[in-house]
């Protein structure tokens, strides 16, 4: 007769086992209700609590899985549950919600010169600038689901941005592709170019603004016979059949001035607008006499600056110069 051998059960084992390590090396706590410290006894409250004291990384992990494998997953049923916190003296600095949304105090991205070289100029900015469509839009439904493997169906809530295949025709180094074929933006990189476009514009403003400032000083000149724009006014002979709108006296004025204007006695609705550099309407005289007139502007009517007066009959613009009230 063979002598019987003790079955253990492996239950067993594994009590015993877990008895040694937690007593022994007091690294993993497991306490009732399934909630396990590693490198902590603090497990009040939370499922896992991992505590680093020495090593770099808390926690790897790692998959040799290929695409769309989840290397690590956090489901939750809510939209504004947070799947991920990143929190330092009880605030959340950094958090995804579960709707896939992003909060954050902030975002860099590597930028120091000694990072770079072959540093140039983007050229044409305005020219690319003008070619982009900005687009409000709603996803397909299930686009998303079937594209990218999401659990994601937003077709009511509407967004606004570039379509991606429109924008790489023009600035091809921001849009990406990937491994499924589903192109998306960089919109942080378009901030470079939408600097680059507004200086441009400054440069081309500000070289219109001498140029209009010529053609002002020039038409004055012409206006004005031996500076005294009143003997032009008075010596007009064509009272009956035109518009003239004259510089204004003394140009530039600290406590008033008068702008002379003619019109044709039959003229109508006949007004003068006075406008600042920005185009804003900042006064106006309205349904003045015809023929021969003047106006006064009073200093302090209006603040010191440069400004544009408009001759304005029967609905028509007629003519505009510039004005000058210092300080």
């Amino acid at each position: 007769m063979k002598p019987q051998t003790a079955t253990l059960n492996p239950q067993f084992f594994a009590i015993i086992f877990l008895f040694l390590f937690q007593t022994t090396f007091a690294q993993i706590k497991v306490l009732d209700g399934g909630r396990v410290g590693i490198g902590t006894t603090d497990v009040t409250g939370i499922k896992v609590h991992i505590n680093c004291d020495q090593e770099n990384v808390a926690l790897k992990l790692s998959s040799n899985a290929g695409d769309w494998a989840y290397i690590s997953q956090i489901e939750g049923s809510i939209d504004n549950a947070k799947a991920l916190a990143i929190r330092k003296s009880g605030n959340d600095n950094f958090f995804v919600l579960c709707n896939g949304l992003v909060w954050s105090q902030g975002q860099f991205h590597f930028s120091d010169s000694r990072l770079k070289n072959r540093v140039t100029d983007i050229d044409n900015p305005m020219d690319k600038i003008m070619r982009l469509r900005g687009v409000y839009y709603h996803y397909k439904s299930g686009a998303l689901n079937n594209r990218l493997g999401l659990n994601f169906n937003d077709t009511i809530k509407q967004h606004v941005g570039f379509i991606a295949q429109e924008v790489k025709l023009v600035v091809p180094e921001v849009v990406d592709s990937n491994s499924q074929g589903v192109l998306g933006i960089n919109y942080s990189q378009l901030t470079a170019l939408l600097v680059a476009g507004i200086q441009q514009q400054q440069t081309q403003i500000n070289r219109l603004k001498t140029q209009i400032n010529f053609c002002c000083n020039q038409t004055s000149k012409k206006n004005v016979i031996s500076g005294d724009t009143f003997s032009l006014f008075k010596s007009s002979n064509s009272s009956g059949n035109q518009f003239l709108l004259f510089q204004n006296q003394p140009n530039p004025f600290s406590n008033k001035t008068e702008i002379f204007y003619q019109t044709p006695n039959s003229a109508e609705n006949i007004n003068i607008m006075i406008f600042n550099m920005q185009g804003d309407l900042i006064k106006s005289f309205s349904n003045l006499g015809s023929g021969k007139s003047s106006i006064i502007i009073l200093a302090g009517d209006l603040r010191p600056g440069m400004y544009l007066y408009s001759l304005i009959a029967d609905g028509n613009e007629i003519d505009t110069k510039r004005m000058i009230l210092s300080e």
